[in-house]
């Protein structure tokens, strides 16, 4: 049977049906997509996001902290910290920076980057599964 060109009525219902599943396709690939493939301005939104659920962290991430820290500070103002740092981060500040402003050496500041790092994915985490939406999911 040979391809016969679509009539115009043919036509504009293909067209409206295709509208139709349009936003549920585009739903459904954008579930599908990285990160990576947002626009810079919706990573540093998401990015914020993950990092604003962060409340508390947790005792065995505060034990892998200088002594100092995990004894002057709660879970809690560690949590505000973390955020603070993660954010200067997310704006754009380097960990070289942030160790020559602050005076802190350089492999403390990479080993409190992990450390944040792992407290936010665990408030995502947590997140996830009180049943809050994560954004992009």
């Amino acid at each position: 049977m040979e391809d016969r060109p679509l009539s115009i009525n043919q036509a504009f219902n293909k067209l409206k049906e295709d509208e139709k599943a349009a936003p549920a396709k585009i739903k459904k690939e954008a579930k599908d997509q990285d990160i990576s493939v947002a626009l810079p301005e919706d990573r540093k939104k998401y990015l914020i996001y993950c990092v604003s659920l962060l409340k508390y962290v947790d005792g065995d991430l505060m034990r892998r902290l200088p002594e100092n820290l995990r004894t002057l500070y709660s879970g809690q103002e560690m949590a505000e910290m973390t955020r603070a740092f993660l954010r200067m981060q997310i704006d754009g500040v380097s960990k070289q920076m942030i160790s020559k402003k602050t005076g802190i050496p350089l492999n403390v500041i990479e080993d409190f980057n992990f450390i944040s790092q792992m407290a936010v994915k665990r408030a995502i985490a947590k997140a996830k599964a009180k049943g809050i939406p994560i954004l992009g999911q």
